[in-house]
């Protein structure tokens, strides 16, 4: 843990807040080398390094290996009815069905996106028409949208700042 947490956490925290969240934090970690000027420059972040590098190149030339990409775009596209099943069977998986709902929808800018109604507590996924998604990638689909961004919200919501963030120094979600 202590490769991941910046040394300078507390003091660039403390800026964060004083700020009321108008400041970008730039962390400082132990095992890496003496950051210059230009590395700050860097998008206000330090430079990437390239320790996991060779992993990344094995899990590609792998994936190129077993056609991955190949095997996808020969899959077959979902029909409605096999969407639905999908996620029917994964909100039913994680006993969700009350809390989240999805939709098709046409012309939609995004493949999937999920929208959330704060005041009755409830989320959609929207599903673009036509579907998208194939038979391999459906659970992926599933697990960012769902897994991702609906279980993030739903979190936050049980979380005691969710209805008074300005008491706790929060910025709105997102600001209009």
């Amino acid at each position: 843990m202590k490769e991941i947490k910046p040394t300078n956490l507390e003091k660039e925290k403390e800026a964060f807040f004083n700020l009321d969240g108008n400041y970008s934090p730039f962390f400082i970690y132990a095992n890496i080398s003496q950051i210059t000027e230009h590395d700050k420059e860097y998008n206000g972040m330090q430079k990437p390094h390239d320790k996991y590098l060779q992993l990344a190149v094995r899990i590609l030339e792998r994936a190129n290996e077993l056609n991955y990409l190949g095997r996808l775009s020969s899959s077959p596209l979902l029909n409605a009815e096999e969407t639905s099943k999908a996620f029917d069977d994964y909100i039913d998986y994680l006993d969700i069905g009350d809390l989240i709902d999805y939709e098709f929808v046409e012309n939609t800018v995004a493949p999937t996106s999920v929208i959330h109604n704060n005041l009755e507590n409830q989320s959609k996924v929207i599903i673009g028409l036509p579907i998208q998604y194939r038979k391999v990638s459906v659970q992926g689909v599933l697990n960012h949208e769902v897994g991702t961004h609906f279980i993030r919200k739903y979190n936050n919501r049980l979380q005691k700042w969710h209805i008074e963030r300005k008491k706790f120094g929060l910025q709105p979600y997102l600001k209009h």
